[in-house]
């Protein structure tokens, strides 16, 4: 499935709250989470506004696809995996870029003008895949630098990347 396929299904079952909608929601399992005392299965507008103070609740609690967006607590958690896989979708896109192009010289321009980006989107991969050490662990530098040298084989041309080599040796 492409990426746009699966951006416009999310977006047509996704409820879109407000930010008024939100900040209620939020307000409503800052407590709620502290001190779980409602049974969720039989939560009403009027138990949210009593612990809210929001008299719009009473208004949206009417709409079933509020309702449902309220009551799922889990909204956090799918929100955050579904832009995660939006970001990996958009590093995809910056390691492919200039890929399409035949002609060597432009794609060599091409390729120097967005290392930076490429280099970049490698170092978020490693740290996202854990093949990086975060902050506070020792980096194996030569590890590293192995690692990316092999990354941009894949993405340059072998003169550029000999260079790249030799120009990291010993430091």
């Amino acid at each position: 499935m492409n990426k746009d396929k699966v951006r416009r299904a999310a977006s047509d079952t996704t409820f879109t709250p407000s930010p008024a909608q939100q900040r209620v929601k939020a307000a409503f399992y800052a407590i709620h989470n502290s001190a779980p005392i409602f049974d969720l299965t039989e939560l009403t507008a009027d138990t949210v506004y009593d612990v809210t103070g929001d008299t719009s609740v009473h208004k949206w609690w009417a709409n079933a696809c509020f309702r449902s967006w309220f009551l799922n607590e889990q909204e956090y958690v799918q929100k955050a995996e579904y832009l995660f896989i939006r970001a990996l979708d958009e590093l995809e896109d910056i390691l492919e870029l200039g890929n399409d192009i035949d002609d060597p010289q432009e794609k060599r321009a091409l390729k120097a003008r967005i290392a930076p980006s490429k280099l970049a989107a490698i170092k978020l991969l490693f740290e996202v895949t854990n093949r990086m050490p975060k902050g506070g662990e020792k980096l194996d530098e030569a590890s590293v630098k192995k690692e990316v040298i092999r990354m941009l084989a894949q993405i340059d041309s072998p003169t550029k990347l000999k260079q790249i080599s030799e120009g990291n040796k010993g430091g």
